[in-house]
């Protein structure tokens, strides 16, 4: 159970591309929650017409990526593991209606030998939620296995991370001591952070010095 904090978002904007990526790996204490989503080599979510499908499914033809797609890894903390969600597509309705032939013909067959070429799928969601003394534990095992996807492969573009103390005296009721929103427009990334004003742990100030670390290093625009 999460209290919901009242403050005004303290800002960063920048076009740096490792911008949320360091984010994630930088955060001093361990969240309450994670999640992020990224989208292969940058490739923008497809647009409705004609002329935007032809593009996308060119980008995705070039960059090896399955058009209209999603995956997700979850961790679990359970058995120390991130579990593999599958694949599954966007309703195609959305972007062409179905008694438009010959589109929609060229949507499925390029999506069937994207499978059948094991490309990768467009978007990616990751999510890391666990007790808080387990949740370093997730984070660093995400590092470890994963993080090269987001040098190598995927550029996040949204995400939550909800902080948290773990209030022992009260049936470990979790405390929202704040949340971070980050989003990417066009060229722009942009964090959002939230914190309870009327906090003064320890907590708060290393997520403010973070915080003011982060927005030195990469300015704003």
């Amino acid at each position: 159970m999460f209290e919901k904090t009242k403050s005004e978002p303290l800002k960063i904007e920048t076009s740096f591309d490792d911008f949320f990526k360091d984010v994630i790996e930088t955060i001093p204490i361990p969240p309450a929650y994670i999640e992020f989503k990224a989208l292969a080599y940058g490739i923008p979510l497809c647009k409705m017409g004609k002329e935007n499908i032809d593009l996308y499914l060119a980008e995705c033809s070039k960059k090896r990526v399955l058009p209209f797609s999603k995956t997700g890894w979850t961790y679990d903390h359970s058995t120390n593991l991130f579990l593999f969600s599958g694949i599954s597509f966007e309703n195609l309705r959305n972007y062409i209606p179905m008694d438009t032939i010959n589109p929609h013909k060229k949507i499925v067959n390029t999506i069937s030998e994207g499978l059948l070429n094991r490309k990768n799928p467009h978007q990616l969601t990751i999510k890391i939620e666990a007790p808080t003394n387990e949740m370093e534990t997730g984070i660093k095992l995400f590092q470890k296995k994963n993080s090269s996807l987001l040098r190598n492969k995927y550029m996040i573009y949204q995400g939550t991370i909800l902080l948290s103390e773990d209030n022992r005296n009260q049936h470990h009721v979790h405390k929202n001591t704040g949340t971070i929103i980050f989003n990417r427009d066009d060229s722009k990334n942009i964090l959002d952070l939230y914190l309870d004003e009327n906090d003064n742990t320890p907590n708060n100030k290393k997520i403010l010095d973070w915080f003011y670390i982060l927005k030195e290093k990469y300015g704003t625009l």
